[in-house]
């Protein structure tokens, strides 16, 4: 006799908790906080004979099943969001963004996996997947280190094909979302956490949910330790405050970093001029560079368009609290 959709979600979160315990409780509250119906969810992670006998095993069949129920819950509305930004006048004759509430930008259409990707992957395979959802509690800096030196590519992003073996892919790359690429890569952080906070990542708000860290001298950029997140911002000026004017990026150690969209060189008026020897790891929006260079180049254009003093922060990615 065929399951009832709450039998095959009572199945299917069962066999995720065994996988998660958190994962497990983050579905459950997100049933509980948005009233999403768990028929409803065990009709959506349902197989639909897609795959005829043969194809999976029993063990595949539900581990596909918990993959698909973490798509249906945290690929789409209303977990899934992205932040609506307007600009706004500031008063003093330049912009800020200002929060304007959420929208949702997935759709179930998301949730797939192509079964000629499923037929060659054992349970383990896709338990990989499923933990995806979750940070990973051996995450090490030089995990994130290594995974900014290695070669990253322009792309479109598919979350319901994103995993941590694969090379990461693009789009439209800015520096602090690559950053947040780059902890989703090495483990500090999940795909609930780039489909739910993630989107809400501007300028202006990136060392709220990136990490404050502590303020440290320019001499100090040929000391910090491999893995630590660098980020360069104006300093408040004139009653102003301006992180919003920022670049973020990796220590690799030894003073040299890696970020996407770093700027290579900056002239002022009065023709001084400062540039960073870029190395590219597979397209030109990213490279390999010295953090001091780089602290160089956005002091000059920070100056010319703040008029403001540049602040370095170190950022320790280990002791941040606002990752999941």
């Amino acid at each position: 006799m065929a399951r009832t959709d709450l039998e095959r979600y009572t199945e299917t979160h069962t066999y995720l908790n065994g996988i998660s315990p958190v994962l497990a409780q983050s579905i459950d509250q997100a049933v509980s906080e948005n009233d999403l119906k768990k028929g409803v969810l065990g009709s959506k992670v349902s197989l639909k004979g897609i795959w005829s006998k043969g194809h999976l095993y029993r063990s595949q069949h539900v581990a596909m099943r918990a993959l698909l129920l973490c798509q249906a819950v945290f690929l789409s509305p209303p977990w899934a969001r992205k932040a609506a930004y307007k600009r706004v006048a500031d008063g003093k004759g330049g912009y800020a963004s200002e929060r304007d509430g959420y929208v949702a930008y997935y759709t179930s259409g998301q949730l797939n996996v192509p079964t000629s990707a499923v037929r060659n992957m054992s349970e383990s395979d896709i338990k990989k997947r499923i933990l995806c959802y979750v940070p990973l509690a051996n995450a090490t800096l030089d995990d994130l280190a290594s995974a900014a030196e290695a070669p990253n590519n322009d792309g479109s992003i598919d979350h319901s094909m994103l995993t941590r073996e694969a090379p990461l892919l693009f789009k439209n790359p800015i520096c602090f979302d690559a950053v947040s690429l780059w902890l989703f890569k090495a483990g500090f952080v999940s795909i609930r956490w780039l489909t739910r906070e993630g989107p809400s990542l501007q300028a202006d708000t990136a060392n709220d949910m990136l990490g404050l860290g502590d303020v440290i001298t320019p001499e100090e950029l040929a000391r910090m330790p491999r893995g630590h997140l660098f980020n360069f911002h104006a300093a408040d000026s004139g009653g102003r405050v301006n992180r919003d004017v920022c670049h973020w990026g990796i220590s690799l150690g030894g003073g040299r970093g890696a970020a996407a969209n770093t700027t290579p060189r900056e002239a002022t008026t009065e023709g001084r001029s400062v540039q960073v020897r870029f190395e590219g790891t597979g397209s030109s929006r990213y490279g390999l560079f010295e953090m001091r260079e780089s602290y160089e180049v956005c002091k000059l254009k920070y100056g010319k368009e703040r008029k403001s003093d540049t602040v370095i922060r170190q950022i320790d990615p280990t002791v941040v609290t606002s990752y999941y």
